[in-house]
């Protein structure tokens, strides 16, 4: 975050920046003069042949909420809920150690 880079006589002094700070990254754009040389030498001017790809965020977006933020919940169901995931594990206890062993990570 930029901090206080003026004075109070309007002088421009040292900005401090802390390293929380996103640094200006260079070659994140193309200039025209970049777009006339390729023009020059026969490269089309298009995103996909700079190599520019436009991040949209996450392709698979999930839109669940989790129970204990949903509105009208109560206790009783976050703990019925609760108990219902426990049991499920403690049933499915050896599928699920057999699958963890067979994990090649």
């Amino acid at each position: 975050m930029l901090r206080s880079c003026l004075n109070r006589s309007s002088n421009v002094k040292s900005c401090l920046y802390s390293a929380d700070d996103v640094i200006v990254q260079n070659n994140l754009a193309v200039t025209p003069s970049d777009m006339a040389n390729m023009v020059a030498q026969g490269i089309p001017v298009s995103p996909t042949n700079l190599g520019m790809t436009y991040d949209e965020g996450y392709s698979n977006v999930d839109f669940d909420i989790p129970l204990d933020r949903k509105r009208g919940v109560d206790m009783a169901m976050l703990y019925e809920a609760q108990q219902a995931i426990k049991s499920k594990l403690r049933k499915n206890k050896d599928a699920i150690i057999k699958s963890l062993d067979n994990d090649p990570d």
